[in-house]
């Protein structure tokens, strides 16, 4: 039986994959140290949702990887069992009221089993030339609906993540090459980070 288009290795794909691999890595973010940036944006969130799990995740091309999270231990996860992977499918808010009763996610285990994740609410994290890196997402362990006005702040809060990657990014880059920085000269930007 053949998976449906744009779906391989058991979660969907975006008709892009390649190009938003590469951009991705382009911005050197994946698994680096935590940012002061960062942490506040998913701290602000949860206390505005009222939510207890606010996750920043970028998807590589077998996994996700949380930059920053708060409730939320692990650094990492398959990205077959990411609902994150189906939020950047789109370029607009990805919102699960319930995701024992949506089919897609029955039996993710991290919804059919601990921590019984049930909401979840994921705004893609959209360059200028539309390619999705990752979500800002909140989850709760109970079915919940979400207001426009909040997802407008998040909307807002993604755009604001974009600008932070692509100051990093320049930080990180010699402006006449566009080639990586020596370390000795990153280590000036993570210091102020």
């Amino acid at each position: 039986m053949s998976e449906a288009p744009g779906v391989e290795r058991g979660f969907p794909i975006p008709s892009n994959e390649e190009e938003r691999l590469a951009v991705l890595r382009s911005y050197q973010i994946l698994d680096t140290q935590p940012e002061s940036c960062y942490d506040e944006v998913v701290q602000m969130i949860q206390r505005i949702l009222d939510v207890p799990i606010v996750v920043l995740s970028f998807l590589d091309a077998d996994r996700q990887w949380f930059k920053a999270k708060v409730g939320w231990d692990q650094a990492e996860t398959s990205r077959g069992v990411s609902i994150c992977t189906f939020a950047i499918m789109q370029s607009t808010p990805f919102v699960v009221e319930d995701a024992s009763r949506d089919e897609r996610f029955q039996s993710n285990p991290y919804v059919a089993g601990e921590p019984h994740l049930r909401f979840y609410a994921g705004i893609p994290l959209m360059t200028h030339s539309g390619l999705a890196l990752g979500t800002i997402c909140a989850l709760d362990f109970h079915p919940r609906r979400i207001g426009y006005r909040e997802l407008e702040i998040m909307s807002s809060v993604a755009r604001l993540v974009v600008r932070f990657l692509d100051v990093r990014k320049a930080a990180l880059e010699d402006p006449f090459t566009g080639r990586p920085l020596p370390e000795r000269l990153r280590d000036t930007y993570n210091d102020a980070a």
